[in-house]
């Protein structure tokens, strides 16, 4: 059983900020409800793996620990005008899909993947002569919180 909730937490993940990355890229919008839904259905998967024995209070409050953490250090980023709100909350909430141990290999990932992206928005800006590009950094959350968040998944195939 755990498994099958392991394995369904991960489709999950994927939808979720897949669904983000496209809306992103599309709008530069990622809304609240998709970001409330991606926090709510941790809440319950992480129900059910504490029900079953797989998680323990502590793994859980530590996590909520680094994501709020990792919440308020892109709030700084929100307030001086580096990055939207939507993405605020993404990567607040992809924060707590991630293991402890893993935040700084997300936040490290999140800079270099949204260095890229911001370098393909500013040439295709070039390009296209647009002014004032917004930088779609959802997809580097996204990008980022897949990676991190697949690698045990990975590691066992």
């Amino acid at each position: 059983m755990s498994d099958l909730i392991i394995n369904f937490s991960l489709i999950v993940i994927i939808g979720f900020l897949m669904a983000a990355a496209i809306s992103d890229i599309r709008t530069r919008r990622i809304s609240n409800r998709l970001n409330g839904a991606f926090a709510f259905s941790y809440i319950i998967l992480t129900g059910a793996m504490l029900l079953l024995g797989k998680t323990t209070i502590s793994e859980v409050g530590m996590s909520a620990l680094w994501a709020f953490g990792v919440f308020a250090l892109f709030l700084i980023l929100f307030y001086v005008g580096a990055m939207g709100g939507g993405d605020v909350k993404l990567v607040g909430v992809t924060a707590l899909w991630v293991p402890a141990g893993h935040i700084p290999q997300f936040l490290i990932l999140i800079a270099l993947v949204g260095g890229l992206v911001a370098l393909i928005t500013l040439i295709h800006s070039k390009v296209k002569k647009l002014s004032n590009p917004e930088v779609p950094y959802g997809v580097a959350i996204a990008a980022s919180g897949l990676w991190v968040c697949g690698q045990p998944i990975i590691r066992a195939l």
